[in-house]
């Protein structure tokens, strides 16, 4: 009888043990999960010329279902929306904030690029394989693309005038001629490409590639692969002409890490700067107007702005929706941003006083290069007195982690301490 009293009791002191144990471990990962997502944004520092040029939202404009790309037309000024869950084009006259034309498209179209050689918008349609090819003074598709499976992010290269497709469902690049609208390359990158950027500092084509953790950088004068770049998850990418880096969003490398922004220098092809902005990252945008890189982070409905002279949020705007693509309107300064809601969400920022129609934000060398058709390039560079900000100030810190794993340590050895005393009574 004594003996099972005295079980008992171990195995209440063994339970209590453990109980208090997993508690503290509970709160440890607790606030450290809650650290990474939430604090972050409790230390951001707003100055008042930040909040200042920032950025209100001053409108919301109905457009078709699930609306997804989006890409200015300077030949009319207006804006074109891909409505992914109407298969149509979505027109808005920013005069009036008003929606003056529904195009017919394929199917689930998600991204849209002008080409200005031509004047037309080339509309990537996921669900049909296809581009659509809009002529904007009839507000009509005048040619369908066949491209490879699943197409979502375009671009246009001025380089050589071509379109650039990346096809998430067959892990390629297609390459459009739109002198003929066909199809005149292919070329291998990454799983799933989603999004792509051209970059004019040194004529090369980025492409985020979310199933292989890497961004693909492609030489267009051969139309290959040249180099890729590790990054977890990317999702989308934008160049930033005020310090010549190219901005991606995407997922982090740890499960409470949550969402980034990570600035690559196209010189070395490599990451100097890592913002976090919060769960799930999607559009990203410059704009000259305030010199700010405009985030929609779609997990937490808001819009995070970054100055790329820190690398660091200076701001944050609440918008209805998850926020996904984002574009700059040069006609008016206005950014149009794309929502879940069905809706574009109108963004106006304050102009920065030390910046006019081309912001001198320089943060470090910038490469300004003219691609040539032959294989050797011309190089200029143009130096600043200011630098980047050390990369230690804006990267992932391990501290939140060691002190999980520490927690986890403790918590073995309290369990085997409470074990071998008990033994030792016996």
């Amino acid at each position: 009888m004594m003996w099972k009293v005295a079980k008992r009791s171990q195995l209440t002191i063994i339970r209590v043990t453990v109980s208090v144990a997993v508690l503290f471990l509970a709160i440890v990962f607790s606030s450290t999960a809650h650290g990474s997502a939430t604090d972050f944004a409790a230390s951001y520092s707003f100055s008042a010329a930040d909040k200042a040029n920032i950025g209100t939202v001053i409108e919301s404009i109905r457009v078709g279902s699930i609306p997804r790309g989006i890409a200015y037309n300077p030949f009319n000024g207006y804006i074109y929306v891909a409505n992914s869950g109407s298969d149509t084009v979505s027109v808005i006259d920013p005069n009036t904030n008003t929606v003056v034309a529904t195009i017919p498209v394929g199917h689930e179209p998600q991204g849209i690029a002008y080409n200005p050689s031509n004047g037309y918008l080339y509309v990537t349609n996921y669900g049909s394989d296809t581009v659509s090819v809009i002529d904007p003074r009839i507000n009509k598709v005048v040619a369908n693309i066949t491209v490879e499976e699943y197409p979502i992010g375009i671009t246009y290269n001025p380089f050589n005038g071509y379109i650039y497709v990346a096809n998430s469902g067959s892990d390629t690049v297609s390459v459009i001629d739109p002198n003929t609208n066909t199809v005149v390359a292919t070329i291998p990158v990454g799983h799933e490409p989603q999004g792509i950027a051209y970059n004019p500092s040194n004529g090369y084509l980025y492409v985020t590639n979310y199933g292989s953790d890497t961004v693909s950088v492609i030489d267009p004068r051969i139309n290959k692969v040249v180099a890729n770049i590790k990054i977890r998850m990317p999702r989308e990418i934008a160049y930033n002409p005020s310090n010549g880096y190219l901005y991606v969003t995407h997922l982090g490398d740890h499960p409470t890490s949550l969402g980034y922004v990570s600035a690559i220098d196209p010189n070395t092809n490599k990451i100097v700067a890592k913002i976090h902005v919060d769960f799930y990252p999607e559009g990203i945008a410059y704009n000259p107007s305030s010199g700010y890189l405009y985030v929609a982070v779609g997990g937490v409905s808001v819009i995070r702005v970054i100055d790329p002279n820190t690398n660091k949020v200076v701001g944050t705007i609440h918008v209805s929706g998850t926020p996904f693509k984002i574009i700059y309107n040069p006609s008016n300064g206005y950014l149009y941003v794309t929502t879940g809601a069905g809706d574009v969400v109108v963004i106006y920022s304050k102009p920065s006083s030390s910046t006019s129609s081309s912001p001198a934000r320089l943060s470090t060398s910038v490469i300004s290069t003219t691609p040539s058709s032959s294989s050797t390039t011309t190089v200029t560079t143009t130096t600043t007195s200011t630098t980047v900000a050390s990369m230690s100030s804006s990267v992932w810190q391990p501290l939140p982690y060691l002190m999980a794993y520490v927690a986890v340590a403790v918590v073995v050895v309290i369990v085997a301490v409470t074990i071998l005393l008990i033994r030792r009574r016996k």
